[in-house]
């Protein structure tokens, strides 16, 4: 981080990071503001080298350019700070990125790099014992080498998807331009490439460690394949941090005493960095049979019931055993990480109250013992638990604290979760355009990385934004992504979720085939009972497509049961609004009007998306008792609470279709004008736009009503948090 002054002195050199100046020689030189933003990220970070994607990433945010923008900004900033070779600033690193070298004045050297904490990737290990058997290795014994290097509080691993994905981007490339390739697609500083072979006794590990001047090697040996873990974690801790003078105790190895206990653990871990919750479920319980009360299966066996347990009784009494030990043992990290993962479950159950408890628990009792990875993990896990709950204050608080941690470890992939996160507030906040921008950056990143989980969710937030603004061919393309890149995660809710979005795209832009194949690839998905509201409102979005209204209340009124009795009320919303225009298209009136009194509370806690929904709705309901002064009197209030574009333009074409059926069509053209020009081509102002011309040249058939006019609500699928 900058140091608190806001004047920084080095070299001939002095900037304000405040007023953006800088001055050579006590003299002002001027500097653009990306090369100045370039070199206030360099000076940031200068205890470590800058990949050329990250420089990217922060220079130009949410703008493509190319590397030779990168560089023209370098030589700038070279130029302006009289940089030479004789008395050098900024140092290049050959196809990695860049480095600020000059001391600060007030620091009497560089900072340590072993009070720093590093970035380091694990890629697959190569499987050279000739046992197909253990192909296991490649995955698995990395994830089991990231169990113990994490436990290290001065490194920081690239996660596993994004690690997964930059590796499988680069195929059979040669070891070390696989490493170099890595650092520049995550933003490690480290790489470490590694390869098992058999010895007499038992089982060898040869590594390389790539980042440093030169790279380094060596090996470490096991009598099982699993014991060589805790060896290479040992043996990267004395190579990294032999000169550290560091009080942080070395990380405890995990041990087993049952050799297929510790391959099903490893095997478990594999399956959990691939996000198969499943089969890590089945693999830890098979550990725990073999080893039991083996208390690092028994935490990683929690971990993996957070985002799958349908009940608390298995979870409680897990936690409860891994608690009593960890107070047994004096061990308030090994607690922080249990409340942690029991509060993720609660997030996950919507159970915000215990949610809380937990994870404000983990906070306490980790107290900065802790690596900043977790501590940025555990922020935005209740930065999603306050979204959820719409305190939007306490939601920006923790991510940007989770933001901050994420820039001092480096994690690419947590600071992915810190901007879709960002996207989302941007979204509560009505800020549409900052919304489509965010979340087609984070779609960006994530595509290449071929990290799906942040491609779906991303894809997810940029259609929804994309849907906002009246764009819905683009809307269309980026759900689909959206459902593409759930479908490779294979998590079923996620599926669903995004299933539903993409359904309710396809029925604002009237195309009910593409949302009947979307069904057909659905149901192939076995999705639990406990999981199908969302599965309900996307055959609810394809019944009102094709005008089958009486299926398209049946579908709605499940999919509200489900999320009423689950305690569900985001999700409740997403089909609440549906369900009232269904019921009021199929003269279910009195029904319907229930349903918009229970709305009218949720309306009042502050859901000011759902108070146009509901105006909307109102103007149907009155169209539907002959009452157009009514109906246009919620119109007006509709453009008067400021929505997004899509749904001034709905108004508008209601008003008018309105307007038009009494004859008045100077009225109706007045309301047609209000539209903004490129939304008029949606279908609804299209349909408008027709039945204000039949007015003015043939008349009105008494108590018609368009189709699409007057007769879809306003609703928008969940947004993507995770």
């Amino acid at each position: 981080m900058l140091p608190p002054d806001t004047l920084l002195r080095f070299g001939r050199c002095e900037i304000d990071v405040v007023d953006r100046s800088l001055r050579v020689d006590g003299c002002t030189v001027a500097i653009e503001p990306r090369p100045f933003d370039l070199l206030a990220h360099l000076i940031r970070q200068r205890h470590r080298v800058v990949s050329r994607q990250e420089l990217l990433e922060k220079v130009w945010p949410s703008r493509f350019v190319s590397t030779s923008a990168l560089a023209r900004a370098v030589m700038k900033v070279r130029q302006a700070t009289c940089d030479t070779d004789e008395a050098p600033l900024i140092r290049t690193v050959a196809r990695v990125g860049y480095r600020f070298v000059a001391p600060l004045l007030g620091e009497t050297a560089q900072p340590a790099p072993s009070a720093e904490v590093l970035t380091l990737a694990l890629l697959p290990f190569e499987n050279a014992t000739g046992n197909t058997a253990l192909g296991w290795v490649e995955i698995g014994l990395m994830a089991m080498v990231a169990e113990e290097v994490a436990r290290d509080r001065r490194l920081s691993l690239v996660g596993m998807e994004s690690l997964l994905g930059a590796f499988a981007a680069q195929g059979g490339s040669p070891a070390a331009a696989l490493a170099a390739a890595v650092q520049r697609d995550t933003g490690a500083q480290l790489v470490v490439h590694g390869r098992v072979g058999r010895t007499a006794t038992g089982y060898r590990l040869d590594f390389r460690l790539y980042g440093q001047p030169h790279a380094l090697a060596s090996s470490v040996v096991a009598v099982q394949p699993t014991g060589l873990a805790a060896g290479l974690a040992q043996e990267l801790t004395r190579l990294l941090f032999r000169d550290a003078q560091s009080t942080a105790p070395a990380p405890a190895p995990v041990r087993f005493l049952d050799t297929m206990a510790a391959e099903a653990y490893a095997r478990g871990l594999q399956m959990m960095a691939e996000q198969r919750w499943v089969p890590a479920l089945k693999l830890f319980r098979m550990a725990l049979d073999l080893e039991p009360g083996h208390q690092p299966v028994q935490l990683e066996l929690l971990r993996a019931l957070a985002p799958t347990a349908t009940d608390d009784t298995e979870v409680e009494t897990l936690a409860a055993e891994l608690l009593a030990n960890a107070e047994r043992d004096g061990d308030p990290v090994a607690a922080a990480r249990v409340h942690q993962a029991v509060g993720r479950f609660h997030v996950s159950r919507n159970a915000f109250g215990p949610a809380n408890f937990h994870l404000q628990l983990a906070l306490q009792l980790a107290d900065g013992r802790e690596s900043l990875d977790w501590t940025a993990q555990t922020l935005l896990v209740m930065c999603t638990m306050f979204f959820h709950q719409r305190r939007f204050a306490d939601a920006r608080e923790h991510r940007e604290r989770a933001n901050e941690l994420c820039e001092r470890s480096g994690n690419r992939v947590l600071a992915l979760s810190a901007l879709n996160m960002a996207a989302c507030l941007a979204a509560a906040d009505r800020q549409y355009e900052r919304l489509l921008q965010l979340s087609t950056d984070v779609a960006r990143r994530a595509r290449a990385l071929r990290a799906h989980r942040f491609m779906c969710n991303a894809s997810g937030n940029a259609s929804v934004g994309l849907a906002e603004l009246g764009r819905l061919t683009e809307a269309a393309a980026y759900a689909e992504e959206g459902f593409a890149a759930a479908l490779a995660v294979g998590e079923r809710s996620m599926i669903d979720r995004h299933a539903a979005g993409t359904c309710w795209i396809y029925r604002l832009a009237g195309v009910p085939l593409a949302s009947a194949r979307l069904l057909a690839i659905l149901e192939a998905v076995q999705t639990p009972v406990h999981q199908r509201e969302a599965v309900w409102r996307a055959h609810g979005h394809h019944a009102a497509s094709i005008g089958d209204s009486r299926e398209a209340a049946r579908c709605f009124v499940a999919a509200v049961k489900l999320a009423r009795e689950a305690g569900y009320v985001e999700q409740e919303q997403q089909s609440l609004p549906w369900l009232i225009e269904a019921l009021i298209l199929g003269d279910r009136l009195d029904d319907a009007r229930a349903e918009i009194r229970c709305a009218g509370r949720l309306v009042a806690e502050g859901n000011q998306e759902l108070q146009v929904h509901l105006l909307l709705l109102r103007a149907l309901l009155a169209h539907r008792q002959e009452q157009p002064g009514v109906a246009l009197g919620f119109l007006e209030q509709v453009l008067e609470a400021k929505p997004a574009p899509l749904w001034r333009t709905w108004a508008c074409a209601d008003a008018a279709w309105l307007l038009a059926e009494g004859d008045d069509v100077a009225g109706a053209t007045a309301w047609l004008a209000r539209i903004d020009p490129p939304l008029a081509t949606l279908p609804v102002a299209l349909a408008a736009q027709a039945r204000v011309l039949q007015a003015a040249h043939t008349g009105h058939a008494p108590g018609t009503t368009a189709p699409g006019a007057l007769t879809l609500p306003s609703r928008l699928p969940a947004r993507s948090h995770e």
